[in-house]
C-alpha cells in the first residue's frame, strides 16, 4: 500500500510539472515578460523595504547622544573575512533585552561583482567585565546560502566594539565605533 502511494505521489508530481511546463509555453511572450517583471518588482520592494526600515531606525538612533554607560544604540564599522580577505561596511543597532541579553541587528554590505546588502539579528548573551566593558557571545543560523550557523564572541564599551565570527566556511572580525 505504501509503495503504491509513493508511486501515485511521484506520478502526480510529474503530471503537475508537465502540466505547468505546458501552461508556461502557452502564455504569450509579452504576458510572460509582464509576469516576470511584476514578480521582480515585488521581490525588490520587499528587499528594499527591509533595508529602509533598518536605515530609518539606525539614523534615528545615530541622532541620539552616545550613552556613556552602556552599549545600546547605533554602531558602524567594517567586517573582514580572514578566510578570503573580503571586507566591507557594517552597521549595527544594539538594544538591551534584559540584564544578560542584547539583540544586535546587523546590516552589512558584501561586494564581489555587485554590492549585496543583507541584514539579520543576533541575540547575544552578555556579562559586564570591568570599567563599562561588556563581553558578549551569540549565534545565528543565516541559512545555507550564507554559510549556515555563525558564532560571535567579543566585547564592547560605550564607544568601541570588537568581535570575531566563525562559521563552517568563514571566519573573521567585526570592528565598530559610534557614528
Amino acid at each position: 500500500m505504501m509503495k503504491d502511494n509513493a508511486v501515485a505521489r511521484s506520478s502526480f508530481v510529474l503530471n503537475c510539472a508537465g502540466a505547468t511546463a505546458g501552461l508556461v509555453s502557452k502564455i504569450p511572450l509579452m504576458n510572460f515578460q509582464k509576469i516576470v517583471t511584476a514578480v521582480f518588482v515585488a521581490l525588490l520592494t520587499v528587499l528594499v523595504s527591509g533595508c529602509s526600515t533598518f536605515n530609518y531606525e539606525w539614523r534615528q538612533a545615530a541622532k541620539k547622544p552616545v550613552p556613556g554607560d552602556n552599549i545600546t544604540g547605533a554602531w558602524e564599522g567594517r567586517w573582514v573575512s580572514k578566510a578570503n580577505s573580503h571586507n566591507d561596511r557594517l552597521r549595527a543597532l544594539i538594544t538591551q533585552v534584559d540584564t544578560n541579553h542584547y539583540d544586535v541587528k546587523f546590516h552589512a554590505a558584501y561586494k564581489k561583482w555587485i554590492t549585496v546588502h543583507f541584514g539579520y539579528t543576533v541575540r547575544m548573551e552578555a556579562k559586564p567585565v570591568t570599567n563599562g566593558v561588556v563581553a558578549f557571545r551569540g549565534s545565528e543560523d543565516l541559512g545555507a546560502l550564507a554559510g549556515g550557523v555563525y558564532m560571535y564572541e567579543g566585547h564592547a564599551n560605550p564607544t568601541n566594539s570588537f568581535s570575531t565570527y566563525k562559521s563552517k566556511y568563514d571566519r573573521g572580525t567585526f570592528q565598530m565605533t559610534r557614528p
